[in-house]
């Protein structure tokens, strides 16, 4: 319920402010797969009186990579759909928590092309620009290491 709310509010957000509901159709097309596979697990779940708990409903290894908003080839680490892990930035913060600004995240990088980080946290694009807008959103701009 969280990660939809998430989905669909920067999408939500950003058709707003662009004036363009065509971002929308991609909750459809992330979503509803996630919704399915999840039912199906409470499902057997149920039936089969499990209280076993873990990778598959914690939902951490979900990814959009089939998404039209997912675009490039894979770089050094990061793949177009994948959610972002955490870690230690140059400056000592945690990424996550330098992400917490409403919009989407550009990482830097000293070599390579650079990753545009939608604003819940997954892979857009991987690429040599540096945009200063996503879907409307303002991009914040975060140097990264390799």
């Amino acid at each position: 319920g969280i990660q939809d709310a998430w989905n669909l509010g920067w999408k939500l957000a950003s058709a707003i402010r662009t004036g363009d509901p065509g971002i929308l159709g991609s909750y459809e097309t992330e979503r509803l797969p996630v919704a399915a596979d999840m039912l199906n697990l409470t499902k057997t779940l149920h039936v089969n009186r499990s209280t076993k708990r873990g990778e598959l409903t914690n939902q951490l290894g979900l990814d959009y990579r089939g998404s039209p908003l997912s675009i490039g080839d894979p770089s050094g680490g990061f793949v177009p759909g994948d959610r972002v892990s955490d870690r230690r930035l140059p400056d000592g913060r945690r990424l996550l928590e330098a992400m917490r600004h409403g919009g989407a995240t550009l990482l830097l990088r000293p070599s390579g092309d650079n990753i545009l980080v939608r604003p819940d946290g997954y892979v857009a694009q991987i690429t040599p620009d540096r945009p200063a807008t996503y879907a409307g959103l303002d991009v914040v701009q975060i140097g990264v290491a390799d």
